[in-house]
């Protein structure tokens, strides 16, 4: 007799899973009737003589057979490797399950982000995360203040930083000011699906950095500490290339000679001269004899200023830091504590100390009724230490042989602004030394910066349905920026001020000081201040076959910014006191017979930006196979627009996505394939532009009132920029998940872009041009990452292979005067909107190599010519069809790693190599003006023709006075110089050993090298593309542990 069987299928975490079923009768042998979802069996559709096969996505199948012995069935899976935890991607509104999203996100969790070390939490992304890209020569600005991108650019003249979302929140605070040590999660949203809810602020790409929280709902209290110290080896200074002594003394002996120095001598004799000029000039008047001369000369011949600053002004970098969390957690209440220390110390000595303090709380007022309440504070202080080594100079001129500090290591004078020999006279016995002493002077600067940031947030829920929440947020952010340098009265700074505008009264015999007597304070203060309302509606249904999720809210945002800056004259401390000062009149400045006004006058600013949007973001899964999703987005905000209409912008997206039915891929060996599209726009804001006119506030001399003088003009119908991203995604599982990950391929159109067009200056007089929504660009590229399981057992071997291909290019860009590849001619370390071309782009002149003479040759008709103006002219005419070579992007358009982990019983060892590719750098070249000028001179002065015969051997050209500059700037722009800059380097190699303890107790100590250098590099001169004539970062060892219990 059959006996039906009621089934209830328990996973060995206690949680009901959606589970799929074979029913195979085993008399039959049938194994090929179809999966069936757990809902669809009853009990008629099983009886004892059936075998059944249990199959879930991330856990080993498992057939069991069929008795008369009971009515219900407890069935346990075991977890496959890798895919235990579920992947939770938080996007700041909500948290879904990896398998809902039909775009392209990326999830790094605590121990990928402990792969890497360092203080600032972006550094944990680098060469871990797939297609951010970091620039190491990005000059910061205000476009782009954070070193990275997402998927490259979005934007030509906008803001390029993705948005920084921290806890739910936009973070408006210093990115330093996170401690990495308190992060479990960071979530990296790609496409306008995935980030279109973030509206005006997502078209670079959001990072959502998760805090930890407490999980554990067994009342016991888990605490966590974590210590780790770096050390790293002082930079080499030699890794940049100086002119010998030697050579550079001839020089500016060659140019002494032939009067190169004698009009500044004649005009400026007050300004600094090198030791060599000094010495040539002292001797031309007859103060010094030949013998001296030569004397002198060659001992400054054996002097290297590296040297003396490597040992003298350098220390030995570290950073040291502390974490300690505590988190408790019942039914009624799960509480989390995190305290961290940080202290860093880099090559100069300065020093920075940070506290990090970081405290949430939910509790459980009633049960359908929740309070959230957390609360972060940082206090982070700085002491700036020795001045750099490139700041040293005589007036503008670094020269070799700097003497920095003597046998007996005291400090010596250097020359930096006055000539010594002229200030010893100016006014003998009436007024401070004049001499800067580098070695003593930065003891009598105290310069030092204080950081404190407070953020409070809290979220009431309520439970209105089984199915729906009511979440009321609120957060309140304040950070406080403070710098003060105090130059004392003994420092180089107060007594140059001092003196500069000291003059003699013959009538009273008396000195006269407009800068007082006492130490100079230079303060500027910043504070921030941000709040957040918000109100959002959660549904979560499910139906037999379908599932239903979404949000739906409003949020009020404002943002206040308030600075001030001042100059604090005859500053003491004890009693606290500081003179006044006229700030207004001008002052004679005796020793350089000109005038000016003591700087320093107070400035305040001020500015407010208030959003208002409002936001819905829903998902539809039928049968845990099919899914689609559709968000949308109104913003509103207060610099945009004269009606209100203006004000407002809608932004979207929708996608769908399908996981592939196991029948379908059987026969591929594939345990999981998900196919995912999507498509919408997302938005791009530039607060310092807004449609209406901005004004300065200002006094006036021919009246006793202030008033406002409009500075800027604007276009009235300025909007938002917007980005359109199309995504298409495969998620991937191979082998048993041996090979799994995903492939994502994207499309991006950024249109109303910000740009400059030509505007009517004789209404207005003050600027000819006016920033439109007039510029459009397009980028494509693809992600991949791939991770593979090479060996499994006791001894484990896994790759995970991460590639981000990317490019983009500007479509239509104004341009007054015309722009064409000739624009390209730079070394490409700035965007150049040129239609059809990447953002960033390099080109060079062709080259005809050198002439008998060692002059560089280039094209002109194409002719071997060194008529240099008419060779520069030809390409603004021509473009590239003329003397000059398009040769490519000046950023990689493919980059990322591959981490090779071992692991053998409770050792692991991780090593990352890194990789850039299809881009191109241009070489450092002498400038013989430059050299003249400012002592600047590369590696291929060396290399320089010298003698006929030269030229067929180096392009290099021949030393010649006078300097020409068009043919300095032909050479430096030749496409000889330019090199292919691909290249692999080894980033770090990391070695752990993890251990459970008794009582629950874990122990995991590690030990990382990092900044290992070069692999290989495509140029065949071997130039370091990243660190070119750079101080490379120094070998780098990070020792650490971390105890939980």
């Amino acid at each position: 007799m059959e006996k039906n069987v009621a089934l209830l299928v328990l996973i060995f975490f206690g949680s009901l899973l959606p589970i799929q079923v074979l029913k195979a009768r085993s008399y039959a042998g049938n194994s090929n009737i179809p999966f069936m979802d757990i809902d669809q069996i009853n009990s008629k559709d099983v009886t004892v003589t059936d075998s059944l096969r249990i199959r879930h996505i991330g856990y080993h199948d498992k057939t069991i057979s069929i008795d008369s012995s009971g009515v219900k069935l407890t069935i346990g899976l075991s977890a496959k490797s890798k895919e235990i935890e579920e992947v939770r991607v938080q996007t700041g509104y909500q948290s879904l399950r990896a398998d809902q999203l039909s775009g392209s996100a990326q999830v790094l969790n605590e121990s990928q982000l402990n792969q890497n070390v360092g203080s600032n939490i972006l550094d944990r992304l680098n060469h871990v995360a797939n297609a951010v890209f970091f620039d190491n020569q990005l000059q910061a600005s205000d476009n782009q203040k954070l070193n990275f991108s997402i998927r490259g650019l979005s934007t030509i003249n906008g803001v390029r930083d993705p948005l920084i979302v921290l806890d739910g929140f936009i973070y408006e605070g210093a990115i330093q000011n996170i401690d990495p040590n308190n992060i479990e999660s960071i979530t990296i949203l790609k496409d306008a699906a995935a980030s279109a809810i973030w509206g005006t602020r997502a078209g670079n790409g959001v990072l959502v950095i998760k805090s930890k929280n407490a999980k554990a709902t067994d009342g016991r209290t888990n605490v966590t500490l974590n210590k780790s110290i770096q050390f790293a080896q002082k930079p080499d200074l030699y890794d940049v290339y100086q002119m010998p002594a030697e050579e550079f003394i001839e020089i500016e002996k060659m140019l002494f000679k032939n009067g190169y120095y004698d009009r500044n001598i004649r005009r400026s004799p007050f300004s600094a001269l090198t030791p060599v000029v000094s010495l040539l000039q002292q001797h031309k008047t007859g103060k010094i004899d030949g013998g001296l001369l030569d004397q002198r000369l060659t001992a400054l011949k054996n002097i290297d200023s590296r040297s003396d600053y490597m040992d003298y002004f350098m220390e030995y970098p570290l950073l040291d830091q502390y974490a300690l969390s505590l988190s408790n957690g019942t039914e009624k209440n799960k509480i989390h504590l995190a305290v961290g220390y940080t202290f860093d110390k880099n090559q100069y000595g300065a020093k920075n100390k940070k506290i990090n303090i970081d405290f949430n709380d939910r509790m459980m007022l009633l049960p359908k009724l929740h309070l959230d309440i957390g609360f972060k504070y940082t206090n982070a202080k700085n002491h700036a230490g020795k001045p750099a080594f490139e700041t040293f100079r005589y007036r503008n001129i670094r020269a070799p042989y700097m003497d920095l500090v003597d046998a007996d290591g005291n400090g010596l004078v250097l020359e930096t602004t006055y000539d010594k020999i002229y200030t010893d006279n100016y006014l003998p016995g009436k007024l401070l030394s004049w001499d800067y002493v580098p070695f003593e002077d930065y003891r009598y600067v105290d310069n030092r910066s204080i950081r404190n940031e407070y953020l409070g947030q809290a979220q009431l829920s309520y439970k209105i349905l089984p199915f729906i929440d009511l979440v009321l947020a609120y957060q309140i952010q304040n950070q406080m920026a403070s710098d003060n340098v105090r130059n004392g009265l003994d420092s180089y700074y107060t007594r140059v001020m001092i003196n500069s505008y000291a003059s003699y009264n013959e009538a009273t015999d008396r000195m006269e000081y407009p800068v007082p007597m006492g130490d100079i304070v230079l303060k500027n203060n910043v504070n921030i201040r941000s709040y957040n309302w918000r109100g959002q509606i959660n549904v979560n249904k499910v139906w037999d076959k379908f599932e239903l999720s979404g949000i739906v809210g409003a949020e009020v945002r404002e943002s206040k910014t308030d600075g001030e800056s001042s100059t604090l004259y005859g500053y003491t401390s004890d009693p606290l006191n500081n003179a006044a000062i006229d700030f207004v009149s001008d002052f004679p400045i005796g020793i350089s017979y000109s005038t000016s006004i003591i700087p320093g006058r107070p400035v305040l600013n001020s500015s407010i930006n208030r959003f208002v949007s409002t936001y819905s973001n829903w998902n539809v899964e039928y049968n845990k196979r099919l899914g689609a999703t559709a968000s949308v987005r109104r913003d509103a905000a207060n610099i945009f627009g004269v009606a209100a209409n203006d004000k407002w912008s809608p932004f979207w997206s929708v996608g769908a996505y399908l996981h592939v039915p196991d029948q379908w891929i059987k026969g591929a060996k594939a345990d999981r394939l998900k196919v995912r599209a999507s498509y919408g726009v997302s938005g791009n804001v530039d607060l310092r532009k807004t449609a209406l006119p901005v004004a300065e506030s200002t006094t006036f001399n021919y009246s006793p009132y202030s008033g406002l003088i409009i500075a800027q003009l604007n276009d009235p119908y300025l909007r938002w920029e917007k980005i359109k991203t199309f995504n298409v995604g495969l998620d991937l599982s191979f082998l048993d998940g041996r090979i799994r990950g995903s492939i994502d391929h994207y499309q991006k159109r950024g249109t109303d872009l910000y740009g400059l067009t030509g505007y009517d200056y004789t209404t207005w007089g003050y600027q000819s041009f006016i920033t439109k929504n007039v510029a459009s660009m397009d980028g494509r590229g693809t992600d991949l990452v791939i991770e593979t399981d090479n060996i499994r057992g006791k001894f484990s071997w896994s790759t995970i292979y991460n590639l981000a291909w990317n490019k983009s290019k500007t479509r239509t860009y104004y341009a007054a005067n015309g722009m064409n590849v000739s624009s390209f001619l730079d070394i490409g370390s700035s965007i150049t909107p040129v239609p059809d071309y990447p953002l960033y782009g390099i080109a060079g002149y062709r080259s005809a190599g050198l002439d008998a003479k060692g002059n560089p040759q280039g094209f002109l008709n194409g002719v071997p010519s060194t008529d240099y103006t008419a060779i520069r002219r030809q390409p603004l005419d021509l473009g590239e069809n003329g003397n000059i070579i398009f040769k490519g992007s000046s950023k990689p358009q493919v980059f990322g790693s591959i981490i090779n982990k071992f692991s053998f019983k409770n050792w692991a060892l991780a090593v990352n190599a890194s990789f850039y590719g299809d881009y191109y750098f241009m070489k450092n070249t002498t400038s013989y003006t430059q050299l003249f000028s400012n002592g600047k001179a590369y590696a291929d002065f060396e290399k320089r023709w010298q003698k006929q015969g030269d030229e067929s051997h180096t392009v290099v050209p021949a030393l010649i006075y006078p300097a020409d500059q068009l043919r300095d700037s032909f050479y430096r722009l030749a496409e000889s110089n330019i090199l292919r800059a691909d290249h692999i380097r080894l980033e770090y190699v990391r070695l752990s050993y993890a251990s459970a303890i008794k009582n629950r107790a874990k122990l995991e100590c590690f030990a990382n090298v990092s900044n290992l250098g070069l692999l290989w590099v495509s140029n065949k001169e071997k130039i370091d593309p990243l660190y070119q004539d750079k101080v490379k970062p120094p070998l780098t060892f990070t020792f650490g542990t971390s105890v939980k219990f």
